[in-house]
């Protein structure tokens, strides 16, 4: 089986580096492109085909990890038509919203619509782990508004981080890496899958995101990526009754939920609409600061990387010890932040 998912991986890391490029040029002709205004600061109009190539490529893999991987088959069959059907309302809405611009309340819509469609699929969170006190089973009107607000929260963190030429994908790579350990040690086959599929297309794409990015991914890629991070993370219970398994995806997604807490409080406390983007994101501060976009990427992509380091320790040591010295490392980092933001502000 493994053999047979590396191959199903190779070929589809091949595949969007190849179809990138006929993609991006077909844009171009078609004047398909990201126009530089208002909060968009990119030098040039540029495609924007990453959705494309991630919804295509990704679920091209499923259908051949599908028909060629029978234990996958079997546990990933009952979910197929919910998450398809979710994903492509998902994607279908935000390819929309890539040409003309949706209203807040219209994308809210559309990622709503998304998490009924997956709820009634049994797609649901419907236990909630405190610290100290144990799992409380929820009623299903608040696991419908947990799974509802779970979706949402993670589709819009991942649009908050595709701020940057290969911000992103950069970081929807290395989460992916995050879940693949997690899967792996926690023996979960239909996040291994996806999480190996996550990995070839976003560095298959990753090639052209890179900066100076050719094309960008759009809405309808980062919105792609937040659902499968967002069903990730909820099947992960769903198969592991264990808290490791309902907190270690909220670890691999750290920097763009950290960064869309951070957005949000911001906002809130300066009195500006929570759902209107701005320019006051925390790379956009570092890069007023006058630190370059590629030093940029790299330093989310490290922090990142480390969210990830951590993950996997939580399957070695104390765990009490290694989420003490996450907390440290995180309050650190929000720390460097907010008093960019305090300066900049002054």
């Amino acid at each position: 089986m493994v053999v047979t998912l590396l191959l199903i991986a190779v070929s589809a890391f091949v595949l969007a580096l190849v179809i990138t490029p006929p993609l991006r040029d077909f844009a171009r002709q078609k004047n398909w492109l990201d126009i530089p205004r208002g909060r968009k600061r990119h030098a040039e109009p540029t495609p924007f085909v990453g959705g494309w190539v991630i919804f295509g490529v990704f679920w091209l893999g499923m259908a051949a990890a599908l028909l060629a991987l029978p234990e996958f088959a079997q546990e990933f069959k009952p979910y197929l038509v919910p998450i398809l059907a979710a994903h492509l309302v998902v994607f279908v809405g935000s390819l929309i919203d890539d040409f003309v611009a949706l209203r807040a309340q219209f994308k809210f819509a559309i990622q709503i619509t998304a998490a009924i469609i997956l709820w009634s699929g049994g797609l649901q969170i419907d236990t909630i782990y405190i610290p100290f006190y144990g799992s409380i089973e929820l009623l299903w009107p608040v696991s419908l508004l947990a799974t509802t607000l779970w979706l949402i929260l993670i589709m819009n963190a991942m649009n908050f981080v595709d701020g940057m030429d290969g911000l992103a994908c950069g970081l929807a790579a290395l989460t992916a890496i995050g879940l693949l350990y997690t899967s792996i040690a926690l023996n979960i086959l239909v996040v291994k899958v996806v999480a190996v599929l996550v990995i070839a297309v976003t560095l298959g794409f990753l090639r052209y995101n890179f900066p100076k990015a050719s094309t960008f991914m759009g809405d309808s890629g980062s919105q792609s990526l937040g659902f499968i991070f967002a069903v990730a993370a909820i099947y992960c219970p769903i198969k592991s009754y264990t808290v490791v398994a309902m907190f270690v995806p909220l670890l691999t997604l750290g920097v763009p939920l950290a960064e869309l807490t951070l957005t949000f409080f911001r906002r809130l406390l300066t009195g500006k609409p929570i759902a209107r983007g701005d320019l006051r994101h925390s790379f956009h501060l570092l890069q007023i600061r006058g630190v370059s976009k590629l030093k940029i990427v790299l330093i989310f992509w490290a922090v990142a990387a480390t969210l990830q380091i951590f993950a996997f320790t939580l399957f070695l040591f104390d765990r009490r010890i290694v989420f003490s010295i996450l907390v440290l490392f995180m309050l650190i980092v929000a720390g460097w932040f907010l008093l960019l933001s305090r300066k900049e502000e002054r």
